[in-house]
């Protein structure tokens, strides 16, 4: 139900303002809480660039101000140079990462290329590998036996692809 603590997480609905920002500062009060985690995607929290530059990064610097913070950078931003959309979307996109980061506390990311990126942002801190587990299960395979059932010399390397949605959509028609 809204509003109602759930496995330790509270929902707290609606659209990022003023109002929101102060139920949420309420919320954080009442049950005593001392620290605030983001675990950041873009367009997790909106289509629109503008509205996580507008909206978001006023809310997170609001918390910063009256508790700790940290950002656990889950993916950045998306930017390739052959489709002029995807650039633009990708440079506010990690424009407004740098700035979340900059506000937060402490920086977390799984990626060690990211964190060697950020380093060079001029964080108060630098950020922290904070390697996260798959949520696939390990499963036992016989190595010898799948390379001769398939025929891969031991020269020959094995690449594999866990995806899903979108991604596996887009590695299916390449």
């Amino acid at each position: 139900r809204k509003g109602e603590a759930r496995d330790g997480a509270e929902i707290v609905e609606g659209k990022i303002g003023p109002d929101w920002l102060s139920a949420l500062t309420s919320r954080l009060d009442a049950r005593g809480l001392d620290h605030v985690i983001l675990q950041y995607t873009p367009l997790a929290f909106s289509n629109d660039v503008l509205a996580i530059e507008r909206d978001l990064l006023k809310c997170w610097r609001h918390l910063a101000v009256s508790r700790p913070t940290s950002l656990i950078v889950h993916e950045t931003y998306f930017r390739v140079w052959w489709r002029p959309t995807s650039l633009i979307r990708g440079t506010f996109q990690k424009a407004a990462l740098k700035k979340l980061a900059a506000q937060s506390h402490h920086v977390f990311t799984a990626s060690e290329p990211l964190r060697n990126e950020m380093a060079g942002w001029g964080l108060a801190r630098k950020p922290v590998l904070l390697p996260i587990g798959s949520n696939i299960p390990a499963v036992r395979a016989d190595r010898e036996s799948l390379r001769k059932t398939y025929r891969i010399t031991d020269s020959d390397i094995v690449l594999t692809l866990f995806s899903g949605g979108n991604s596996l959509k887009w590695a299916a028609s390449h």
